[in-house]
């Protein structure tokens, strides 16, 4: 669910328990496509069933148009096809069996075309409007400077984690990723440095990350990571890596920054996300304060 959350790291980064939450995930999905499927089918037979039944006199041609968009939007364009493809067919079984007036093939024919165009269009624009409405939502949740999850993407994200905590699922680890001295790289090298700056933590992170892990931008220089447990590698050292690496791809690209890392631990039951959030928080600003010249 844009992975949703973290874009594409490397697998080599994922243990063999993300994989196989991933594995199960695609299985579920699976699974739910032949169910709709199969429930899109039966409706289509009934349908057919009724058409034949009342016979070529009464139209029932806005009611494939429904089936025809309900499963193109359910499905998407494969089954939308599939349903336009069936629906013809019904409709010229029907036309053919039961008409009180005899048309010539040529005429019957093209009305059948007719009625196949008509549920491919259907199909196409109901295709087209989900795909522009889903990339409007992705476009919502992502931060568009860094590719992470943006603010509302990271709520999102954390209301579902919150909820699996809270049906007694593993634990989850909250992170604040602060850039330390960053306006002073703004304030002396300018704003392009900054985005230039922001863009490598948002790159490093999606590479060290694993794929079940979320990732995003809270604002300014914060960074939210939500770090479910997988019982193989444990957040800590992972975070540690992360901050390793963070401030070698700043280094390589000549900023003088550290990273404060502010890490709470949530089991179930699990506390509201605010609070989560709050606790994460505060454990970064004590980071800062442990890491500062004395």
């Amino acid at each position: 669910v844009l992975s949703p959350r973290t874009g594409r790291p490397h697998l080599e980064s994922t243990s063999m328990t993300g994989l196989t939450t991933l594995a199960l995930a695609r299985e579920q999905s699976r699974l739910g496509a032949v169910g709709r499927t199969l429930a899109f089918a039966g409706g289509a037979v009934v349908l057919s069933i009724g058409d034949y039944l009342t016979g070529a006199d009464v139209a029932f041609t806005a009611l494939y148009v429904l089936l025809v968009a309900l499963g193109a939007w359910a499905g998407g364009q494969a089954l939308g096809v599939g349903l336009s493809t069936f629906a013809t067919a019904s409709w010229f079984l029907t036309e053919t069996a039961t008409a009180t007036r005899r048309l010539s093939a040529a005429v019957t024919a093209w009305n059948a075309l007719s009625e196949l165009a008509v549920f491919l269009v259907v199909t196409a624009l109901v295709v087209a409007l989900r795909r522009a409405l889903g990339a409007e939502r992705r476009l919502a949740h992502t931060d568009l400077l860094t590719g992470l999850l943006s603010r509302r993407g990271l709520l999102a994200a954390g209301q579902v984690e919150q909820a699996r905590l809270q049906r007694g699922g593993r634990g989850l680890t909250v992170a604040f990723v602060d850039v330390d001295g960053f306006k002073a790289v703004n304030d002396t090298r300018g704003h392009h440095a900054g985005d230039a700056l922001l863009q490598c933590v948002g790159e490093t992170l999606l590479h060290e990350l694993r794929a079940f892990d979320v990732a995003g931008r809270w604002g300014g220089d914060e960074f939210v990571l939500l770090l479910p447990d997988d019982g193989e590698d444990p957040e800590g050292a992972l975070l540690e890596r992360v901050r390793l690496a963070l401030e070698r791809a700043a280094r390589r690209r000549g900023f003088a920054v550290g990273f404060s890392i502010g890490v709470q631990r949530f089991t179930a039951p699990a506390p509201p996300l605010e609070q989560m959030l709050q606790a994460a928080d505060l454990r970064m600003y004590e980071d800062k304060a442990a890491r500062r010249p004395r």
